[in-house]
């Protein structure tokens, strides 16, 4: 599928992305995240039949295209074929070189220092189901798109507490 688009239509694809990976497939790309000038596109690669995650650093230009910038290693996002220590689903951005995620098991938020090429992971707290999410830096929280049943808005703070939340349902 394709990632991004240029306005000229020009396309960036996994195939376009694959030399900057050192020779590893990327063809699963995942969740992704902007602060300011930069887009972070989570990614999932295969080597040697070993999954792994990647994160690849996009840069918006003043000329409106997009360049590579950096592919960020993250071992410490093992894809463990679906058992319980699996970390995915990075969120939002929270600055230039912290991203926001969420476990798939366990609803376990995390934060990813990107600030090398080496990604690190900070466990935050735990509840409230993933789906797409806003870090909101005026007050240090999260507003989140809950896809548990019943769907909710969520807001919530980086301790973890649930400042409010609205019921999809009773819209």
């Amino acid at each position: 599928g394709t990632i991004l688009t240029y306005s000229n239509g020009t396309t960036v694809t996994p195939s376009s992305i694959n030399p900057y990976l050192g020779g590893l497939s990327g063809d699963t790309f995942q969740e992704n995240a902007k602060f300011g000038n930069k887009i972070f596109q989570q990614l999932l690669c295969i080597t040697g039949g070993v999954w792994d995650y990647k994160i690849i650093e996009f840069q918006l230009n003043p000329d409106c295209t997009v360049s590579i910038t950096r592919v960020i290693d993250c071992p410490s996002l093992p894809y463990s074929g679906g058992t319980t220590d699996k970390y995915s689903n990075v969120q939002c951005a929270k600055d230039a070189n912290t991203l926001i995620g969420m476990k798939t098991t366990g609803q376990v938020w995390f934060e990813v220092d990107v600030s090398t090429n080496t990604a690190s992971i900070t466990e935050l707290f735990s509840g409230y189901g993933g789906g797409d999410s806003v870090y909101i830096p005026a007050s240090n929280t999260i507003v989140n798109m809950n896809n548990s049943i019943p769907q909710r808005i969520e807001h919530i703070d980086m301790n973890g507490t649930l400042i409010h939340h609205v019921d999809l349902s009773s819209l």
